[in-house]
């Protein structure tokens, strides 16, 4: 069956020299100036056995918890994997795929906790990391 193993935020990520992905910076808070305001990151995800060999489509959404408002409601489709994201190879075919989505200027609108869900098939998975003002980070709220 396969599975979403994880999901993670962060500000960057790249690859070392043996090719494997290494997450910069995990986000559990971002601060900002103001809002609205862009901001750009990255979200990390692992799934296994999954079956590269027909499309995959998994429904990413983000939303703000406080205000139960959802951003986005997306489909992200995969269907072919470059080599430094496969990372075991099964003999039935299945493999373990690790991935990353840059989000580029992404808009928040409004403060408050956010959620970021991936499902596919059966499987989901939830991370949550707090959208804050510089002033809310500097009196410690």
């Amino acid at each position: 069956m396969t599975n979403i193993d994880w999901i993670i935020t962060s500000n960057r990520v790249f690859n070392n020299p043996s090719n494997n992905l290494l997450i910069d910076e995990p986000i559990t808070s971002i601060s900002l100036f103001n809002v609205p305001s862009q901001y750009t990151f990255t979200i990390s995800f692992g799934i296994s056995n999954i079956d590269l060999n027909d499309v995959q489509t998994i429904n990413l959404r983000i939303g703000n918890l406080d205000t139960e408002k959802e951003i986005v409601n997306a489909p992200l489709y995969i269907d072919k994997a470059k080599e430094n994201e496969v990372k075991n190879k099964r003999a039935n075919g299945l493999v373990d795929f690790v991935s990353t989505v840059t989000l580029n200027n992404f808009l928040f609108e409004e403060t408050g906790n956010h959620y970021i869900t991936m499902k596919l098939g059966e499987s989901t998975q939830t991370c949550y990391f707090n959208v804050m003002l510089n002033q809310e980070l500097e009196d410690g709220k």
